[in-house]
């Protein structure tokens, strides 16, 4: 172990003369003796310190450490050392010590590429144990590292860059726990400001991140946390929707967390979040999403309620009709959305029937009735039974008994 290796008894006044040594000789040139030797001499000191609580002497040995890192001196397994004062620092719960160890570690990350990962891990580490003891400022310290860090990373880091935006999650998850809405509000304002210097392939990497926050979010009741989240989650989505693949996944994440939550908080607050999540998802967010909220809307608010969360979808619906929108300039994919689309509120509409336990295909003609009410123009008019035509043929394919027990209605369509 290496605390046990190198840790030594040291008279205070002899570790100050010490400490004062070592920095004369790496300020004098940067090959005063062997780096493996003065290294393990900073870090015997500086546990000795952390045991002794000697801040003066501690501070003046990470002030040490930067400048030894900054002239790279580090062995090949340097994170480990590292590691343990760290550790060890924020295990006597000093944090202004720890503060500036992460420093230190800022370089290492630098100077060791093949061990950022490790590097990213122990940082997560180090964030975790601080949240838990009200230490938000060793949080955003990290969070700001990573952040000057990201846009340098190159394409064969993946597993860095995951590692970092994991670290980042954790740290907000553990304020929003915390419920510290205000620190929470800097954290989405920081990310928000820098997530625009990201590479296109570093974006994806954030989706799980926002699907967490949102979920603890919702869960801690927290409006200012979630407005805060969705502030952020604007600039992103901007981002995110050039960004090929998972798009359907990461906003049905998003509006599948959103409508396990309703009927169980405040319905105005959860029906505006939903129809905003929807809204941001535009053409991207897919049937089994679109069902899943649609579904949870229903079975919480009832299904006149819960078309006001929708009504954004039905416009864009009609946009897609009236070819106003083709998704990523294909044909295809205009039709695509609106086979999807038709098939998805059928399936609500069956999902209200069996609640209510009348007609779905009543249910379906009071919502074009709601539609066509929302409506001015006789063209929007007749794009809307259009739709709630094709939504009609898409219920018909899957309940073709039904349909023909239900012919004086359908025949209304």
């Amino acid at each position: 172990m290496i605390q046990r290796r190198l840790y030594k008894d040291y008279d205070a006044a002899k570790a100050a003369a010490k400490v004062k040594t070592l920095g004369e000789r790496l300020l004098a040139d940067g090959q005063a003796g062997s780096s493996a030797k003065m290294l393990d001499e900073l870090y015997s000191i500086a546990l000795f310190a952390i045991k002794e609580e000697n801040t003066v002497i501690l501070l003046q040995v990470a002030e040490l450490f930067k400048l030894a890192y900054g002239q790279k001196y580090n062995r090949p397994d340097e994170e480990e050392y590292w590691r343990e004062v760290l550790l060890a620092a924020l295990g006597k719960k000093n944090f202004q010590a720890a503060e500036y160890f992460l420093e230190g570690g800022k370089l290492l990350f630098k100077n060791m590429p093949e061990k950022r990962a490790a590097l990213a891990g122990i940082f997560k580490m180090a964030g975790v144990l601080s949240m838990d003891e009200g230490k938000l400022f060793i949080g955003a310290r990290i969070i700001n590292i990573f952040l000057a860090w990201l846009p340098k990373l190159s394409q064969e880091e993946g597993p860095v860059i995951t590692a970092v935006v994991e670290c980042i999650e954790n740290i907000g998850t553990a304020t929003i726990k915390a419920g510290d809405e205000e620190f929470f509000r800097e954290i989405c304002t920081l990310l928000a400001k820098n997530v625009g210097e990201l590479e296109e392939r570093q974006v994806c990497c954030w989706d799980n991140l926002f699907i967490s926050w949102l979920r603890f979010a919702l869960k801690t009741g927290s409006i200012e946390n979630t407005a805060n989240l969705m502030n952020f989650l604007s600039v992103y989505s901007a981002l995110r929707r050039g960004v090929s693949g998972g798009k359907d996944v990461f906003y049905a994440g998003l509006i599948d967390v959103t409508g396990r939550f309703l009927g169980k908080a405040g319905d105005i607050y959860l029906k505006d979040l939903l129809n905003k999540l929807v809204t941001l998802a535009g053409p991207f967010v897919g049937r089994p999403a679109l069902e899943a909220a649609f579904k949870a809307a229903v079975s919480s608010i009832g299904w006149r309620r819960a078309l006001a969360i929708f009504e954004n979808w039905f416009v864009l619906s009609l946009r897609f009709l009236a070819r106003e929108y083709v998704m990523d300039g294909r044909e295809g994919c205009r039709q695509d959305f609106l086979a999807a689309s038709g098939r998805a509120f059928a399936e609500a509409a069956g999902f209200a029937a069996i609640i209510d336990k009348v007609s779905a295909l009543s249910i379906l003609l009071s919502w074009r009735e709601w539609l066509l009410g929302k409506t001015r123009s006789q063209r929007a008019k007749n794009r809307a039974n259009r739709l709630f035509a094709m939504i009609v043929a898409a219920w018909q394919n899957r309940h073709p008994l039904q349909a023909e027990k239900e012919k004086d209605l359908l025949a209304q369509f």
